[in-house]
C-alpha cells in the first residue's frame, strides 16, 4: 500500500477490481487532473489491492474497511491527509471534458 501523498485534490474510486471500465475511469481522471496536485485513490477488497496497485502504480490503493460503495468512499477519504478537496468517481464512469 502506497502512502497517500500531500495533494490539493483526492479522487476516490470504489471498485471491486473487476470493472471493464476502470481503465477508462483511471485514464479520464489522469487527463482531467493533469498538472494539478492530486491523488487518485482506489478502494477495493483486500484480495484485489495488490493487482490494482501493480496495474495502476500512479494511484494509491487502499483495502476497503467497511462494506458498500459509501463505506469505500469514506475509507478512501479518511485514509489520506493533506488534501483540500475530495470527490469520487465510480469504477464504471467516464470522466470527460
Amino acid at each position: 500500500m502506497t502512502p497517500h501523498p500531500i495533494c490539493s485534490l483526492a479522487i476516490v474510486t470504489p471498485t471491486l477490481g473487476r470493472s471493464l471500465w476502470l481503465p477508462e475511469t483511471a485514464a479520464g481522471v489522469r487527463a482531467v487532473v493533469a498538472g494539478i496536485p492530486h491523488s487518485h485513490v482506489l478502494v477495493a477488497p483486500h484480495d484485489r489491492t495488490s493487482a490494482l496497485a501493480e496495474r495502476w502504480p500512479d494511484c494509491t490503493v487502499f483495502p476497503e474497511t467497511s462494506a458498500g460503495v459509501y463505506g469505500a468512499i469514506n475509507g478512501g477519504a479518511a485514509g489520506g491527509d493533506g488534501w483540500r478537496w475530495m470527490t469520487w468517481i465510480n469504477d464504471d464512469d467516464r470522466l470527460l471534458f
